[in-house]
């Protein structure tokens, strides 16, 4: 699979091993079925011309640094609203992320989870977010980060936002 660009999953596969696509860097496109209820660690790890992913309804667990390294990643849709946590370094390193959405039913962000994502200019942080861990958004230069929240959770690290990007409180989704 290494010098696949397109692929996709077989209906019926619930879940994505640990490093099943890792450093596939000609993969571009794929397409992840309904059946998967599970992505786990380094799935995508360094797939590095994957340009967007859309990770359907039936998804529930998201691992660590799914999608780290996807240097080309530009477009991740998130359609399950039962994921509960955006893990540790899921997206470090997406230097061309430019639109992602944070269901409402995440409730931890983990640490440097955005980290390095340069081409970030904004994204929503639903109030369900109770826990947000340190350098989420580290070396987002552009980023402004609007939040449902009226102010900072007491479970939010107190360098959550160590680059200190634009917060703007209290507000609501269209």
């Amino acid at each position: 699979m290494l010098g696949c660009r397109n692929s996709f999953i077989p209906n019926g596969v619930e879940i994505l091993s640990c490093n099943c696509f890792a450093e596939c860097s000609y993969l571009e496109s794929i397409t992840i079925p309904s059946s998967v209820t599970k992505i786990e660690d380094k799935a995508f790890y360094r797939c590095t011309r994957l340009k967007s992913i859309v990770i359907p309804e039936s998804v529930k667990y998201l691992g660590y640094s799914v999608f780290s390294e996807c240097a080309k990643l530009e477009s991740v849709s998130i359609l399950s609203n039962q994921i509960k946590a955006i893990n540790h370094e899921c997206f470090y390193r997406c230097f061309k992320l430019k639109e992602i959405n944070i269901p409402s039913s995440v409730t931890k962000i983990g640490p440097v989870a955005f980290c390095e994502c340069t081409s970030l200019e904004s994204i929503f942080v639903p109030e369900s977010v109770t826990t947000m861990n340190e350098d989420v958004f580290f070396g987002c230069a552009s980023l402004t980060i609007y939040c449902e929240a009226k102010e900072q959770p007491s479970g939010w690290s107190d360098s959550w936002n160590s680059s200190n990007r634009h917060v703007l409180w209290d507000q609501h989704s269209n």
